[in-house]
């Protein structure tokens, strides 16, 4: 105002310039002694946006409220499954050998034949390509370890040397290769560094003499661990992992898969590598009592090498490590290795199946399944980079018999982004339900069914919280209108648009509506779903979603109240008073309040980088609007002040 009026009495009177300016001053006077004052004496704008601020701090407890209302359960009987086990055989024509590859996993892919460990919990970076397995590591972290292991099963006494051969190339970074393994408890080791630029190699010979003394079954279970160590920066491809056997005289292949009772292999579930009780076969060689040996399957489709004879045994779910008297037992598998033929060997467990029926279909945070006092299942998901390891099942298979099922369901928590588990049972859905499986339906298959308390909108699942938190927030939104609207009747808008504060004040404002972090481009794997998000850090709220589930709104950051305190006290704090100094004439001198609450939003920016850092997640608009609008008030203050804006 005070820049304005002389302008356009300059330009309107054709008086002199002295004259104009001393009636800018005489209009300033006025807004001093006449405007100011009432807007002084009406506190009911300040009163209003106290309310919006003490709220703002509380919303996201209005999450609890979709926690009030129990989930509806029920369990239904299916079809119905044999409830024998028993074998069936397939043979076809093929010679014997005397050495074989055990594995020849060219290019290196890991799926279902390893089992990946992360030691140190970090965020893995990687993927599969033509010419192998591809890893980086997060250039965040120092180093860290990845593990993968694998196990075979040889006739020990037949067999006289096994061996596996590496080959990894070296992309950038410090990358180190440690190779270990165990026959039957001899163990041998193989270490090799990885160079930038060059393929690596690493050979290693399993102790089968030492094993062959100290062992006593004729099948030796061999596990192979293969531990990758990566510097901070590292990438490197895992070109190939080869396992050969060379056997002392010719034997011949059988493959032995462990299927449902209607003859669907029960490992193409992903969720049987997790089972406690995997199925076993305790089997003997040509009925000799002594040779009674151990085979735990690992996937689809398994295969040993055996000798020529007859084999007998008892397959079974795996309920203790009590192996049966082959003297006293009744075998429920038979099959005879002949020369020059192979054989396919299905074994018909007693399973049930478990399906699964989630509406709608959101992340958890664990389910547990019991039965006949045993633990069977224990799934809790993780979100690694930008995926969530473990998604819930859509069914899983359980041993056959009668018992008390126990289903323990919780889902994940709006208060833990990343842990997903508090210890208040008012901010998760938690699910206990037990059913009698007796002879009247020990065979038949079962659907459990949970409906959650969500409505799905636009793919994201909103509950009497979320939608209650949202109406707040529309509520919040008219009441800062409506104070604002009655702070700024006492100024003239029209002539404000030129103020060098109005356009910071605005990109600030702007950053509470958009995104402040996003992230997309999921990787896909077996027990892997990709996980998206798009956070609100200035409320700071996100919401996550999944590849097939339901979105969740959640808190973004832990603790909430702490977040929520800290954001609005640094950004939505400064925003409402940067509105209050733009309804005020601009005058010549810098106001260090308004200054100030330019600053105090770049505290908000550095928690929001290092949640960017910490989750992988990419900057958004709403960060680098927050970033830019002290710089753009300093360039238009400038302009302003040496005459080039007028």
């Amino acid at each position: 105002m005070k820049v304005r009026i002389p302008e356009i009495i300059l330009r309107a009177c054709r008086i002199p310039k002295k004259a104009v300016i001393r009636m800018g001053e005489i209009s300033e006077a006025a807004y001093n002694e006449h405007i100011k004052p009432r807007m002084s004496e009406d506190l009911t704008p300040h009163k209003i946006l106290t309310f919006v601020i003490l709220v703002t701090i509380l919303l996201p407890s209005f999450l609890n409220l979709s926690y009030r209302v129990p989930p509806a359960t029920s369990f239904t009987l299916e079809a119905e499954v044999s409830n024998t086990t028993y074998s069936e055989t397939m043979l076809f024509s093929e010679n014997g050998v005397n050495s074989t590859v055990l594995l020849n996993n060219t290019p290196f892919n890991p799926d279902r034949e390893w089992s990946l460990f992360e030691e140190y919990d970090f965020n893995r970076y990687a993927w599969n390509e033509s010419d192998g397995y591809h890893m980086t590591h997060d250039p965040l972290t120092i180093y860290s370890v990845v593990s993968f292991t694998h196990r075979e099963y040889i006739p020990i006494k037949n067999c006289s040397d096994v061996s596996i051969h590496v080959v990894v190339e070296g992309i950038v970074g410090e990358a180190g290769l440690y190779l270990e393994g165990f026959a039957s408890e001899e163990r041998a080791v193989e270490e090799c560094d990885i160079d930038a630029g060059a393929i690596s190699v690493a050979s290693l010979h399993l102790p089968l003499e030492e094993a062959r003394v100290g062992g006593t079954n004729w099948l030796c279970p061999l596990i192979f661990n293969i531990q990758f160590g990566l510097s901070a920066g590292a990438h490197i491809i895992i070109r190939s992992v080869v396992i050969q056997a060379v056997f002392e005289s010719e034997l011949c292949r059988v493959i032995i898969d462990f299927q449902t009772s209607d003859g669907q292999s029960l490992f193409r579930n992903p969720y049987m590598s997790i089972i406690d009780t995997n199925p076993q076969l305790f089997f003997t060689y040509d009925n000799d009592s002594d040779s009674l040996s151990l085979f735990s399957p690992d996937g689809i489709n398994d295969t040993l090498y055996l000798l020529p004879g007859k084999y007998e045994g008892i397959a079974n779910w795996g309920w203790n490590a009590t192996a049966p008297d082959p003297l006293h037992w009744s075998p429920n598998v038979f099959f005879e290795v002949q020369d020059g033929n192979a054989q396919h060997v299905s074994i018909r467990m007693y399973t049930i199946r478990l399906d699964f029926e989630v509406t709608p279909r959101i992340v958890y945070r664990s389910l547990s399944v019991r039965f006949m006092d045993e633990q069977i299942y224990y799934l809790t998901p993780n979100i690694i980079g930008s995926t969530l390891e473990i998604p819930f099942p859509e069914f899983l298979y359980i041993p056959g018999g009668t018992g008390t099922l126990t289903i323990r369901y919780y889902s994940w928590s709006p208060y833990e982004p990343l842990s997903g588990q508090t210890f208040n049972p008012d901010t998760s859905s938690r699910i206990e339900t037990t059913v009698i499986i007796d002879e009247t339906n020990s065979s038949r298959n079962l659907m459990f069914r949970v409906i959650l308390p969500y409505l799905p909108v636009f793919g994201v699942a909103l509950g009497a919280g979320e939608i209650i938190l949202l109406s707040m927030v529309i509520v919040l939104l008219c009441l800062s209108f409506i104070a604002f609207r009655r702070v700024f009747r006492y100024s003239n808008l029209r002539h404000r648009l030129n103020d060098t504060r109005l356009i910071p004040v605005l990109l600030l404002t702007t950053s509470l509506f958009v995104p402040w972090h996003i992230q997309m481009g999921p990787y896909l794997d077996t027990l892997y779903i990709g996980v998206e998000w798009v956070v609100w850090w200035a409320t700071p709220l996100m919401v996550r979603w999944y590849d097939g589930l339901s979105g969740q709104v959640l808190v973004a950051s832990h603790p909430w109240i702490d977040t929520f305190f800290h954001s609005t006290l640094f950004l939505l704090i400064p925003i409402i008073y940067g509105w209050f100094v733009i309804a005020r004439p601009e005058g010549e001198k810098l106001e260090r309040g308004f200054i100030l609450s330019l600053l105090l939003p770049y505290l908000v920016v550095l928690s929001a980088l290092d949640y960017a850092s910490a989750t992988g997640s990419v900057p958004s608009v709403g960060l680098v609007l927050v970033m830019i609008a002290f710089p753009v008030w300093v360039i238009r203050y400038l302009l302003k002040r040496f005459r080039v804006l007028n």
